[in-house]
């Protein structure tokens, strides 16, 4: 379910919603795997690392692309499809194993990343999805 931190447009549908799959943060897992050993602190590692996990989403509409995080801060992003320049997919060795990556929107007029869809299950699937969108635009 979308939060109540932006609504849809008019005649505008959600397609999908997509939460980072835990192999995204499989480095974090482990480091508190190790630290409830040393330390008993890694309970804490592990439990705010699913939470971050939990309240990051990332929503495909058929209009547009959105970014909510919502874990001690509100932040909502979000990019047309027509403003989208360039679209990566990324993946390691270990990601590419899982079947998972990143995907990374572009826009024009900015040098930077506008969002980057991280920890996505089936990249490639997801990307396609994406294009389909943003050519249906052009």
């Amino acid at each position: 379910m979308i939060n109540k931190n932006f609504h849809l447009e008019n005649k505008e549908k959600l397609i999908l919603v997509i939460s980072p799959n835990p192999w995204e943060f499989l480095m974090e897992y482990l480091i508190g795997g190790i630290l409830v050993f040393l330390y008993g602190i890694g309970v804490i590692v592990i439990l705010i690392t699913e939470l971050v996990r939990r309240k990051t989403k990332y929503y495909i509409t058929n209009k547009k692309i959105i970014y909510e995080y919502t874990f001690l801060a509100n932040n909502v992003s979000n990019v047309e499809y027509s403003k989208i320049q360039d679209l990566h997919l990324r993946q390691n060795f270990i990601e590419k194993m899982f079947d998972i990556g990143v995907i990374e929107l572009n826009t024009s007029g900015s040098n930077k990343t506008e969002i980057k869809i991280k920890g996505v299950k089936n990249p490639s699937e997801i990307k396609t999805l994406i294009e389909k969108h943003i050519y249906k635009r052009h």
